[in-house]
């Protein structure tokens, strides 16, 4: 009984099914993804070149008075022993430890070295 009445349904709803009443729709051709660009701040620009003038005093800054009050050049003692040398050019003393007196206890930089 039921036989008949779901051959008639099968049918109807093939028939359906074939009918093309409308195109499948069309998808469009696959691509590769793009990642986004990443979220970068802004460049900043280099820093501006800057010229600081020597200052002509700085010369002064390698000089002490000594115990009568004339400029001298300081004296720097090397830090293994061998010697002393004058801080503005870094040429050695003769005879640093001759006259102790004389010597002040300071912390300078070290003397450039001759070029």
């Amino acid at each position: 009984m039921h036989g008949p009445i779901c051959s008639a349904l099968l049918a109807v709803t093939l028939a359906a099914a074939a009918d093309p009443a409308e195109p499948p729709p069309v998808l469009p051709p696959p691509h590769d993804l793009v990642a986004p660009a990443p979220l970068l701040p802004p460049a900043l620009p280099p820093p501006p070149l800057v010229y600081y003038p020597r200052n002509p005093r700085d010369v002064w800054l390698y000089y002490a008075p000594d115990r009568f009050g004339r400029m001298r050049p300081i004296v720097v003692l090397l830090p293994d022993g061998d010697g002393a040398v004058r801080l503005i050019d870094g040429r050695p003393v003769p005879a640093p430890y001759g006259q102790p007196q004389l010597f002040r206890p300071s912390n300078y930089p070290p003397p450039p070295l001759p070029h």
